[in-house]
């Protein structure tokens, strides 16, 4: 059965999932990239869509409605330091949405959904239960220590020599999905440092909170003052 669903991105957002190909993928970044044709010279640009590749291989693109990155910058505040002199280190988070068909079992309970989801995954610094102004309850869960394979590891340290596994940080989300009966919505976002984490809750949950089942054109989520704009996703 196909359902089709809208899912606010943000932004400068990299997608490498929910293209039918690889081949797809990479033509759709190569034309992402040449908007801002300056950016990127021949070789760091096909080193962008290599790497979007193997993401794309690594997160298993048939279970995800998405699946991408977004590059940023946050505050890296030292003790002391004025606000005028807070320095800016670059990093990169990626986020994924799929969806959770549940059996119809009466009422969902997201936090114990969570539990199981999520409770091998790495360390669980806080569960968070949480309801909408819309009556949904939803969960959010904050870990460390994520466990990710040893080659997934060395792949990316080649990109990014200064990753530290051991500090990996993620963030999931779990809202049942307006219009589809028995059925959660997944956000997952993971940083490459867990202090991160915090910073990117922010970004997660407009994305997280903006995943529902599409019936009409006007049902798109549309831009706004966060800089969030509306992409939807036929799975």
């Amino acid at each position: 059965m196909t359902t089709d669903i809208a899912v606010a991105l943000p932004a400068g957002w990299i997608e490498v999932a929910a293209q039918d190909t690889a081949d797809q993928m990479a033509e759709q970044l190569r034309a992402q990239a040449a908007v801002d044709g300056d950016a990127f010279d021949g070789p760091s640009l096909d080193a962008l869509v290599d790497a979007a590749q193997q993401l794309r291989a690594t997160v298993g693109s048939d279970v995800w409605q998405h699946f991408g990155a977004v590059v940023t910058q946050v505050p890296t505040r030292r003790p002391g330091d004025r606000d005028d002199e807070v320095p800016w280190q670059t990093t990169v988070w990626a986020f994924g949405v799929r969806l959770l068909r549940l059996p119809d079992l009466g009422d969902l309970n997201p936090v114990g959904v969570a539990e199981r989801v999520v409770g091998s995954v790495g360390v669980v610094r806080s569960v968070e239960p949480f309801r909408l102004d819309d009556g949904r309850d939803g969960v959010a869960v904050l870990l460390t220590a994520v466990e990710v394979d040893d080659e997934q590891i060395v792949a990316a340290r080649s990109r990014l020599p200064q990753l530290d596994p051991d500090r990996l940080g993620a963030w999931v989300c779990m809202l049942p999905v307006p219009g589809l009966p028995a059925t959660l919505s997944l956000t997952v976002g993971l940083a490459p440092d867990d202090a991160e984490v915090p910073q990117m809750t922010w970004l997660g949950a407009q994305i997280a909170t903006s995943v529902h089942r599409v019936v009409g054109a006007s049902d798109t989520p549309v831009a706004g003052p966060t800089g969030v704009g509306g992409e939807g996703q036929r799975r």
